[in-house]
């Protein structure tokens, strides 16, 4: 039993007041390895969805009681950034839009294939656990980056810092490292525009702010460069 969990991907959580939709669906997305959880209702969904390890939420627009909406708008409110797909009998324009407004990735109707179920899940899971690799991968090559200029060793630090942009470009840290290392090699002009282009994708990244500021001057008063936490 332990080896079979530790093969799940991911976890996605389908709400749904139909048994037979339930079953249905977790026998759909079974076999491409993810751990579907269960829900009958907005209680069952809410209790469900505040497990952080649920990563896509296959929400029933149309439910007793409390409604798939509500739901939405609680998610939205306590797990934002969660992915949801809207399942409804009764799509309308309006019904559609408000879904949308409130974080819906997508909306799709009964009755639906399961290919196309199947399809959707696999996209909004693969796309979640990219993300998460690149930016472990990015955090990665920059802390790594940390240590080697700390040690002097510019060149290796450098080539894992435009590693660390490759995989994400719109992130601060490592224009800021590579800032530091041509200033340390000696090149004022490219420390500075790498300081520069730092801010202009956080303008209240600090240890840009300081590391321009000091450069700046002609005669580098107020301690080390800035290498960042």
């Amino acid at each position: 039993m332990s080896s079979r969990r530790s093969m799940k991907k991911g976890k996605v959580l389908v709400v749904d007041d139909e048994p037979n939709v339930r079953i249905t669906l977790k026998q759909a997305l079974d076999p491409l390895g993810y751990e579907i959880v269960l829900a009958r209702d907005a209680n069952e969904a809410e209790e469900l969805a505040a497990d952080p390890g649920v990563e896509l939420v296959l929400l029933d627009l149309k439910m007793p009681g409390i409604d798939g909406l509500q739901v939405l708008e609680y998610l939205e409110r306590e797990r934002p950034g969660l992915k949801v797909i809207i399942i409804t009998a009764h799509g309308t324009v309006d019904s559609a839009v408000s879904s949308m407004k409130h974080g819906a990735l997508d909306v799709i109707q009964k009755p639906f294939s399961l290919e196309q179920i199947r399809g959707l899940v696999r996209e909004h899971m693969d796309t979640e656990r990219r993300a998460r690799r690149i930016g472990s991968d990015y955090e990665t090559h920059v802390s790594t980056a940390r240590k080697l200029i700390g040690e002097r060793r510019l060149d290796a630090a450098r080539e894992h810092l435009a590693r660390a942009v490759s995989e994400d470009e719109s992130r601060p840290e490592a224009h800021n490292l590579l800032g530091v290392v041509a200033y340390a090699l000696g090149d004022r002009l490219e420390g500075q525009r790498q300081w520069r282009l730092a801010l202009t994708l956080d303008p209240a990244y600090r240890p840009a702010q300081h590391n321009l500021t000091r450069s700046t001057r002609g005669d580098m008063p107020g301690g080390p460069l800035d290498l960042g936490s």
